[in-house]
């Protein structure tokens, strides 16, 4: 369920029997619009144990607005929140086409930087532990294009190292993906080259909106074998990352309990 529509639902009283409210918050991975949709994994998962799950996704969002859109997720009032952004961060980087693209349709207030990311994300934890009581997991970006050795994922694997760091400072554990979506790439694997153009999101999305194409069908075609379009995930890169984070909550006693904390109403 989306943010809003679970907002709804709770002031009429139609979410409140959730035993667990997990919202996962992030870009387009999450969001499931331009990419193999993962939450859906996680509701077939978990749903039946009475969790509830809150896709809080935007596509393209860098860590600054997901910071301009807590007051929602706080108002979900969640039992575990899972922050998956960053992608768009390091993406900037690519070119100065891309960066345009993000201070233009994402309104950013300065041009992304490796320094500004750390500090968001940590505003981001902070907030969400001053403000809610809910258990926070910190997803790890995945991989930008298959090519592991490139200049591409050399950066996703710096902002990782944010990720790590800012987990490390704050006390929030960091849900391992790169790693587990590697290792599905054969080392043997002649990936497509990434020549830097947006123009690839493009065509996946008319691909899939417009001829009816499946995101494995895009997948298969481009030659990929998790990724759709360099930048998103077919259904075996979703299940995945729905496997990592249900790894997380299966590990994490607490928010399997039955019961909710601190007399909160649902």
């Amino acid at each position: 369920m989306r943010t809003k529509a679970y907002l709804r639902a709770r002031r009429r009283r139609e979410a409140a029997t959730a035993g667990h409210v997990v919202v996962c918050l992030g870009d387009s991975l999450t969001d499931g619009v331009m990419s193999a949709p993962y939450v859906p994994y996680l509701e077939r998962e978990f749903g039946p144990d009475g969790y509830a799950f809150v896709n809080a996704g935007i596509s393209g969002d860098l860590a600054y607005n997901v910071l301009q859109r807590l007051d929602d997720v706080i108002a979900c009032r969640p039992d575990v929140v899972v922050i998956a952004c960053g992608a768009n961060d390091a993406a900037a980087h690519i070119s100065e086409e891309w960066t345009q693209w993000y201070l233009k349709a994402k309104h950013a207030p300065q041009r992304p930087t490796i320094e500004w990311y750390e500090a968001t994300l940590t505003e981001i934890v902070k907030r969400l532990r001053a403000e809610t009581s809910a258990r926070l997991a910190l997803l790890e970006l995945p991989p930008f294009t298959e090519e592991l050795d490139g200049v591409v994922n050399e950066r996703v694997r710096r902002y990782n190292d944010i990720v790590r760091t800012v987990g490390d400072a704050t006390g929030t554990p960091v849900i391992p993906l790169y790693d587990a979506m590697a290792a599905q790439i054969p080392a043997d694997f002649a990936p497509p080259v990434f020549d830097g153009s947006r123009r690839h999101m493009g065509r996946a999305l008319r691909d899939h909106y417009l001829f009816r194409r499946s995101w494995d069908t895009i997948s298969r075609r481009n030659g990929f074998v998790l990724h759709t379009d360099f930048a998103h995930m077919n259904t075996r890169g979703a299940r995945i990352i729905a496997a990592q984070i249900g790894a997380f909550l299966h590990s994490n006693a607490a928010a399997s309990t039955a019961q909710p904390r601190n007399g909160r109403e649902r």
